[in-house]
C-alpha cells in the first residue's frame, strides 16, 4: 500500500512518502501486473530550490526508474543554473526536460508505444471472447438446446465494444493532443489490429478506430505514474502543489494529465495522494468505508420512515393483513 501526503500552510510545506515502490505493467484489458519493493526513494528535493517532488503509482517510466530520471533532471537544472519564478515554471521545465531528454530516443518511443498498443488489443480481444463465452453459457442455461447464432454473437461483441468506448470517453484526456501522431501512425496501427482480429477486423473496424483514437488521447490505463510537485517558486508568496499523471512519450511529446493543482490561499491544507484511505481515516477520525456504511444505513432508515409515514390507510391495512 502506497501512501503519500502534502501538508502546507501559507508559510511552509511538508511532504511525506512511504518507502514501498511499485513497478506496473499492463497485463490485460482490465488487469494490471504489479511488482512491489519495500525499500525505495520516492521523495526528492531540487537543488537550491524550495520545491520537492514525490512519485507514486508506477515507479518506472519508459523502462527507467523515476529516481534515475529525477536525479538527471536535478543535475540538468543545476548545470544550467535554472531558476523558477513559480512552481508552474518548474513543472513546465520538467515536462520539457522529459520531451527533450536523450534518455528516450524516438525509435525507443515508437517501439514502446507499439508494443503497448499491440498488448492492449491482444488483451482486449481476450476480454471480448471471454465476455462472449460467459453470455453464451448464460443464454444456453435459459434456452435449453439452443445456441447463439453468428449474428447474435457479432451483435454482443459490438455492444461490448460500444460499452468500452463509452467508458473510455469519460476518462481523463491528455493535456496535449495526439491527433497528428494518430494520423501519422494510422497505417501501422491498422496493420496491428488487422493481424490480431483477422477477418473480424472489417466487421468491428468502426468501433476499433474509435478505440484507437481514444487510446492515443486518453489516459485509458490505471498504471500511469503520479508525480507531485510542492513548494515555492522564487516569486511565489504562498506554497503550491501540482500533481501530474504521466503515461508515455511519443514523437517527443509527453502524454500526461494535470490531475491536481492548488494554491495555499487558506490557513492550512492536507492533500493525500495514491491510496488515501489511511490519511482520510486519520484526518476524519473514521474509516471511509465505515463512514459510507453509516451513510447508507441512515439513508435507508429515513427512506423506510418516509415510506411508512406516507402510506395510505388502505396500504397500512393491507400490510397488516398480509404481514408484509
Amino acid at each position: 500500500m502506497t501512501s503519500e501526503i502534502v501538508i502546507m500552510n501559507k508559510n511552509a510545506v511538508s511532504m511525506a512518502a512511504d518507502s514501498i515502490s511499485t513497478i506496473v505493467s499492463r497485463a490485460g484489458h482490465h488487469d494490471i501486473q504489479r511488482k512491489t519493493y519495500s525499500s525505495s526513494n520516492k521523495l526528492f528535493a531540487l537543488y537550491d530550490h524550495s520545491i520537492g517532488i514525490m512519485v507514486y503509482n508506477n515507479a518506472n517510466f519508459m523502462g527507467l526508474p523515476w529516481e534515475t530520471i529525477i536525479h538527471a533532471f536535478r543535475e540538468h537544472i543545476k548545470n544550467e543554473g535554472k531558476r523558477f519564478e513559480t512552481l508552474e515554471d518548474g513543472v513546465e521545465c520538467f515536462i520539457s526536460f522529459l520531451e527533450k531528454s536523450e534518455m528516450f530516443d524516438k525509435d525507443q518511443q515508437v517501439r514502446f508505444f507499439m508494443e503497448e498498443f499491440e498488448e492492449y488489443h491482444k488483451n482486449l480481444l481476450e476480454h471480448l471472447l471471454q465476455n462472449l463465452e460467459e453470455y453464451s453459457d448464460e443464454f444456453y442455461s435459459y434456452h435449453f438446446d439452443e445456441e447463439l447464432n453468428r449474428e447474435d454473437k457479432l451483435e454482443i461483441l459490438k455492444q461490448e465494444l460500444d460499452k468500452i468506448i463509452s467508458q473510455s470517453q469519460i476518462t481523463k484526456s491528455y493535456d496535449q493532443n495526439f491527433n497528428a501522431e494518430f494520423e501519422f501512425y494510422l497505417q501501422e496501427i491498422n496493420g496491428i489490429c488487422s493481424g490480431i482480429y483477422e477477418s473480424s477486423y472489417e466487421i468491428f473496424k468502426k468501433q476499433l478506430e474509435t478505440i484507437n483514437c481514444l487510446f492515443f488521447n486518453n489516459l485509458m490505463w490505471n498504471c500511469a505514474s503520479g508525480i507531485v510537485f510542492a513548494g515555492f517558486g522564487d516569486n511565489d508568496y504562498t506554497p503550491k502543489v501540482c500533481s501530474l499523471l504521466i503515461d508515455r512519450l511519443l514523437s517527443n511529446k509527453l502524454a500526461y494529465v494535470t490531475d491536481f493543482f492548488e494554491n495555499c490561499n487558506t490557513n492550512a491544507h492536507i492533500f493525500p495522494f495514491a491510496q488515501r484511505e489511511i490519511i482520510d481515516a486519520f484526518v476524519k477520525g473514521i474509516s471511509p468505508s465505515f463512514e459510507e456504511d453509516v451513510k447508507t444505513a441512515i439513508n435507508d432508515s429515513f427512506s423506510d420512515l418516509y415510506t411508512s409515514l406516507t402510506k395510505t390507510d388502505e396500504e397500512k391495512e393491507l400490510q397488516q393483513n398480509t404481514g408484509k
